[in-house]
C-alpha cells in the first residue's frame, strides 16, 4: 500500500456551497476518509442547523435571508427602551460536524461603542472581536473539535439605543468525513 499525502489549505476554495479539504489518501485500500470543510452557511452550517439564544430579556435577533453567503447578528436594544442597565447576550450556535479550523469575516458597527460588543462563543466561552469604537472589521479563526458548540455573540451591557450590528461572510467549518473512492 502506498501513502499519497494531499493537502489543500482551508481557503483555496471559493463561491457559495465551495469546499477545501486536506487529508491523506491510501492508495489500494476500498476507502479512506477526507476531512471536510463547509464554505458558507449552507449544508451541515445552513441556519436552520443553528439555535438563536437570548439572555437577560434582550430582543436581538439575525437576519439569515442572505445566507449561505452572509448573516447578520443584532445585539439587543430593547425596542430602544433603556431596561434598567441590564445586559443581554445574543448568541447564535451550532454544533462542530468535525474537527477542524472555523475561519470568518467580520464587519460591525454601532452607535454604542462602549456598551456594544462582538465576538464568537467556543464551548461557553466568549472571545471579543469588536467593542469600543463605532465601526471595525477583521478575519477571524479557531480551532474546534467534533461536538464544541460554537458561534457568534452580540453583547450589550446596557440595551438602550441601536445596538450593534454584525455582518458574517466567508465562513467555512469543518464538516464530517467523507469517503473518497480508491483509485483504480
Amino acid at each position: 500500500m502506498k501513502a499519497l499525502a494531499l493537502k489543500i489549505p482551508f481557503g483555496l476554495a471559493s463561491g457559495v456551497g465551495a469546499v477545501a479539504w486536506t487529508g491523506l489518501l491510501l492508495t489500494g485500500s476500498p476507502a479512506q476518509a477526507v476531512q471536510t470543510a463547509q464554505a458558507g452557511f449552507a449544508g451541515a452550517y445552513a441556519p436552520s442547523n443553528w439555535t438563536l439564544k437570548s439572555s437577560g430579556g434582550g430582543d436581538g435577533f439575525v437576519v439569515t435571508s442572505a445566507a449561505p453567503t452572509q448573516i447578520r447578528l443584532a445585539s439587543s436594544k430593547a425596542n430602544g427602551v433603556r431596561v434598567g442597565g441590564a445586559s443581554s447576550s445574543t448568541t447564535y450556535l451550532v454544533t462542530a460536524k468535525q474537527s477542524g479550523i472555523v475561519s470568518f469575516n467580520w464587519s460591525y458597527s454601532t452607535t454604542d461603542p462602549l456598551y456594544e460588543s462582538f465576538g464568537y462563543m467556543l464551548n461557553g466561552a466568549y472571545k471579543q472581536l469588536a467593542g469600543l469604537k463605532n465601526y471595525s472589521s477583521g478575519l477571524a479563526s479557531f480551532s474546534v473539535r467534533k461536538g464544541d458548540v460554537f458561534g457568534f455573540n452580540a453583547y450589550s451591557v446596557d440595551q438602550s439605543y441601536e445596538g450593534s450590528f454584525t455582518t458574517i461572510s466567508n465562513f467555512s467549518a469543518p464538516t464530517e468525513d467523507s469517503p473518497v473512492p480508491a483509485p483504480l
